[in-house]
């Protein structure tokens, strides 16, 4: 998977391929090792807006569920999937998706800013020398990977788990 965010971006763009839950099937796999996501509603179109009848690509959203299918725990973390219309001559074998953590209370705001500074700290290195607005980080996946620092979730990358205190 090739994904590229700034340091302390609180959302993630990636390209990913499109895999199928039976080969040839049309539903597609959208679990990992720690859950699914599950769709929340129909696709939402997109159109240009010189002509509004027009459609350039379709918007998909879900949400992260841990655990397995259909017991899982709701977690606030979402996913637009944009892809192209069924029509497009192009290939569609490949989505973009945006990943974000939805907002939820103050106290959890402010304990995701702490845990994102500190990230930021481990990222690019002594507390001294805070990130240029240039820092970025790219992501280039193969389907061995395991575990990424930021917690991205989706096919075989494994996501943090949301409070490392737990343990």
């Amino acid at each position: 998977y090739i994904g590229l965010s700034k340091v302390g971006e609180r959302e993630w763009y990636f390209f990913v391929p499109r895999d199928k839950k039976h080969g040839s099937g049309g539903r597609p796999n959208r679990t990992t090792e720690k859950g699914f996501w599950k769709a929340t509603g129909s696709d939402r179109k997109i159109v240009t807006l010189s002509d509004p009848k027009r459609i350039i690509g379709l918007r998909k959203t879900l949400v992260f569920y841990k655990g397995r299918a259909p017991r899982g725990s709701k977690t606030d973390w979402v996913m637009n999937e944009y892809r192209l219309p069924d029509n497009s001559p192009l290939p569609k074998d490949i989505v973009l998706c945006k990943i974000y953590r939805k907002a939820t209370s103050l106290k959890v705001l402010e304990q995701r800013a702490a845990e994102e500074e500190e990230m930021k700290q481990m990222v690019v290195g002594s507390p001294t020398s805070p990130p240029s607005s240039t820092d970025t980080i790219s992501f280039n996946y193969t389907q061995q990977d395991q575990h990424v620092s930021l917690p991205i979730l989706f096919q075989q990358v494994i996501p943090k788990e949301e409070s490392q205190h737990e343990t």
